[in-house]
C-alpha cells in the first residue's frame, strides 16, 4: 500500500494546484514559497530550518555576484557558497550519523528538528542555481522566484534537481484543460500500476 506521506503529497499537490490556478500571476511566486514551505514543516519537520539556512545563502550570494563586477571575486562568493552549503551538509550528515550511530536520536527533539530529508537535495539545487546565476543564465531570478523554485515540494519526492527557468514561476503558462486531463490522467494510471501491480509483489 501507499504509504500516508505519498497520499498527503498528492492531497496536497491537488490542493496547491487549484490555490495556485486562482490566485493573479504576481502573487503565484509568493503563494508556491510560503505553501511548499509549510508543506515541508508538515511533512518533513526538521527540513524546514535547513531549508531556510540554505535559501538564506543562495540569496545572500547571488545578491553578492550581482553587485560586484570583478570576476575574480565573483569567483570567491560562487566558491564561498558552495563551501558553505557543502560544509552545512557535511556537518549535520555528521551529526546525523554521530546521533544514529549512538541511537540517541531517538525521541530527541533536537534532532528530529535540526537533521533534516532531502538536506542534499537542496543543497545541490542552489549550487546548481549559483553556477547557473555564475555564468549568466538566469538574468531574471527574483526572490519569490528563487524561493519557490528551491522549496518547491513537488520535486523532492519525484526529483531529479530542475533548472531554475523550468520552473520558473516568472514566466506566463497558461494551462490548458487538456494538459490537467492528461495530467489527471497519468497519476491515476501510475497509481493505479502501484497498488495492482507493484505492491502486490
Amino acid at each position: 500500500m501507499l504509504s500516508f506521506s505519498i497520499y498527503s503529497l498528492i492531497i496536497y499537490g491537488i490542493l496547491g494546484a487549484i490555490i495556485y490556478h486562482y490566485i493573479p500571476q504576481k502573487y503565484r511566486g509568493m503563494f508556491l514559497s510560503v505553501f511548499s514551505i509549510l508543506v515541508c514543516t508538515v511533512w518533513m519537520r526538521g527540513a524546514v530550518t535547513c531549508l531556510i539556512f540554505a535559501i538564506s545563502v543562495g540569496i545572500a550570494c547571488s545578491k553578492l555576484m550581482d553587485r560586484c563586477i570583478n570576476p575574480g571575486r565573483r569567483k570567491w562568493i560562487l566558491g564561498a557558497g558552495i563551501s558553505i552549503l557543502i560544509f552545512n551538509l557535511l556537518c549535520h550528515k555528521l551529526l546525523y550519523s554521530y546521533f544514529v550511530g549512538n541511537k540517541t536520536y531517538e525521541g530527541n527533539s533536537f534532532v528530529s528538528f535540526v537533521m533534516p530529508l532531502g538536506l542534499s537535495y537542496y543543497s545541490f539545487k542552489i549550487i546548481s542555481y549559483l553556477i547557473d546565476r555564475y555564468i549568466g543564465k538566469i538574468t531574471n531570478a527574483t526572490f519569490w522566484g528563487f524561493v519557490s523554485y528551491v522549496s518547491l515540494f513537488t520535486q523532492i519526492a519525484s526529483g531529479p534537481i530542475s533548472r531554475y527557468e523550468e520552473v520558473d514561476v516568472n514566466s506566463s503558462i497558461d494551462v490548458e484543460p487538456k494538459l490537467v486531463y492528461e495530467a489527471v490522467y497519468r497519476l491515476t494510471k501510475g497509481l493505479f500500476y502501484k497498488m495492482a501491480i507493484v505492491d502486490r509483489w
